[in-house]
């Protein structure tokens, strides 16, 4: 986050092409710009109303907001005015001088949204320090800062000025903290302060949010970005992240995708629900409005996944379905109410917990599909077998075989199969939604079928000579597998188009055409059913190895890795 815009009335500077390399661009053809008295003073509040600090290796830590503030002292020619030495706790002999003795501090609040502290300057008289929302700071100012000797009253005209400067820099996407300064009064708040401008930081979105916003928007999740900003800031971040904003209105508009946190005051709660999903961004809100939020979009049905990192957050990431705190920046309290910690401090990386997350519930559907459907045919096979009265068309060894072995292992590698980039394109599931659904039972069921029919098919011609013999158990226990794999893979899954995804295409290895998993997934499959067909070929036509190799035909079957995907 860097400071690019420094605002005393009425004067707004570009600080771009002045700024330090180690923090932004530098322009060495660019003349030195002189800063009034008035610029002056707003970076000297900025840096006393401060709490980040300088730490053995020279680099300024803190709160991202308040480095900034550090940062853009150099620009200006003005050094640290705190006693950086004892922040660091070294000797007394090293330590900075002293040119200002903090004597209290009230810190930032979400309701009030200023920070103030109390303290003397260059030995004089206490003084109180604000800084914080341009709105918030003008409510407590009577005057507004040129000199020293020039503290002109601050009426309407010039609010207006400063909010209508203040506004142009949040459309720009820019956070706008205000600096007022006054006399302290024991024990009371601060009042008939001197406005002396406002600083306008610039903090770009990562790297890859963009890329991630759009893939969830994609996969039919709601992305809302709740803020403490004004709604001219968020807005106009929201629209550089990609998020779906309208185009025109403002936030008091009633179908805008903007609302503040003191319209989020003035509705109900039934109000709050219905309105909740046509909203995009939240400004100006408190630890109580995000609550709020939350619990009305989960009384919608939905399941929230609540980002944050300061202890304002917790109650939200303590209230949502899935708490995610940040790593790097996150407080321990945001830490401990969260579920979830990114350790890299990038919203990137939900993309793929998502993706894995939609994975494993399919995946648990294809194995229970592959399993279900040879278990479902396996039983309904000895029934049928039972009830007419035929010989058993599989025998106790053959059966052991088909669930341990043909059954065991591709099932186990459907449950583990690689994440489909396509699954991102389909809906979210509800919350309710059983893993066993009517879908999958059809599957399962059509599958059983095919392979009972293919079965019978097979034993009906084999019984034609009166006898069963071990030849003909094992061309019936070969069926099975290969009428899986064909009315699976060839119909189930080429023909029919996937929900929410539309038609797919024949996959690249029944194509010809090269595919990145090609190798992982279809060369397996057809390099398998290769196997299984010459293994069927010798258990038939070798009778006297018929009897070792009945069981083999299923063992060595590896196909079937997606097939039962819907």
């Amino acid at each position: 986050m860097t400071v690019t815009y420094l605002y005393a009335v009425d004067d707004l500077v570009d600080l771009t092409p002045h700024l330090h390399p180690s923090f932004g661009p530098r322009h060495p053809d660019h003349a030195d710009f002189s800063p009034s008295a008035a610029m002056i003073k707003t970076a000297l509040i900025g840096n006393v109303c401060n709490n980040a600090f300088r730490n053995e290796q020279g680099v300024n830590v803190g709160q991202a907001t308040e480095v900034a503030l550090l940062n853009v002292l150099p620009v200006l020619g003005k050094d640290d005015e705190r006693k950086v030495g004892l922040l660091l706790k070294l000797p007394q002999d090293k330590a900075d001088r002293q040119n200002f003795v903090r004597k209290s501090e009230i810190p930032f609040s979400s309701e009030a949204k200023t920070m103030s502290v109390v303290g003397s300057l260059n030995g004089g008289s206490d003084m109180v320090y604000m800084k914080g929302a341009v709105e918030a700071v003008l409510a407590k100012c009577r005057y507004y800062y040129v000199t020293d000797s020039s503290t002109p009253s601050l009426d309407a005209a010039v609010q207006k000025t400063i909010l209508d400067r203040a506004n142009e820099s949040a459309a720009k996407g820019l956070r706008v903290i205000a600096m007022a300064y006054g006399f302290a009064k024991d024990g009371a708040e601060p009042s008939n302060l001197i406005f002396a401008g406002f600083q306008a930081m610039m903090d770009p979105p990562r790297r890859g949010v963009s890329h991630a916003i759009a893939a969830l928007h994609g996969a039919g999740v709601q992305i809302v970005m709740i803020t403490g900003d004004s709604d001219t800031t968020a807005l106009a971040i929201a629209r550089e992240l990609g998020l779906k904003v309208s185009s025109a209105g403002n936030a008091y508009a009633g179908s805008s995708s903007v609302m503040l946190g003191t319209q989020v005051d003035n509705l109900s709660e039934r109000e709050l629900i219905e309105r909740v999903t046509s909203v995009t961004v939240f400004a100006r809100t408190t630890p109580r409005h995000k609550m709020r939020i939350v619990k009305a979009w989960q009384m919608r049905g939905a399941v929230v996944a609540m980002t944050g990192d300061g202890v304002n957050d917790s109650p939200a990431l303590k209230m949502a379905d899935i708490g995610i705190s940040m790593g790097k920046s996150g407080t321990d309290v945001a830490k401990e109410a969260s579920d979830v910690i990114l350790v890299n401090d990038d919203f990137s990386s939900i993309l793929p917990a998502v993706e894995e997350g939609k994975s494993i519930f399919y995946n648990i559907q294809n194995f229970l599909s592959f399993q279900l459907s040879t278990a479902v045919a396996a039983l309904s096979l000895i029934t049928l077998s039972t009830f007419l009265q035929l010989a058993n068309p599989l025998n106790a060894m053959q059966i052991l075989f088909i669930n341990i072995l043909m059954d065991g292992p591709p099932a186990q590698a459907l449950g583990v199969d690689p994440v489909d980039k396509e699954i991102m394109r389909r809906p979210p599931r509800k919350k309710g939604t059983n893993i066993i659904s009517r879908r999958l039972m059809g599957r399962i069921l059509f599958s059983a079928a095919m392979i009972v029919l293919g079965t019978l098919y097979i034993y009906a011609l084999e019984l034609s000579d009166g006898t069963m013999s071990r030849r003909d158990q094992t061309m019936v226990s070969a069926v099975p597998p290969c009428v899986y794999s064909y009315s699976r893979a060839d119909l189930h899954h080429l023909c029919l188009p996937r929900p929410g995804i539309g038609h797919t295409e024949p996959r690249a290895h029944l194509r010809n055409v090269p595919e990145p998993n090609a190798h992982a997934r279809g060369g397996r499959v057809v390099r398998g059913a290769t196997r299984t067909d010459l293994r069927s070929a010798a258990a038939t036509y070798l009778p006297d190895r018929g009897a070792v190799h009945s069981g083999s035909v299923h063992a060595v079957w590896t196909g079937g890795n997606e097939y039962g995907a819907a």
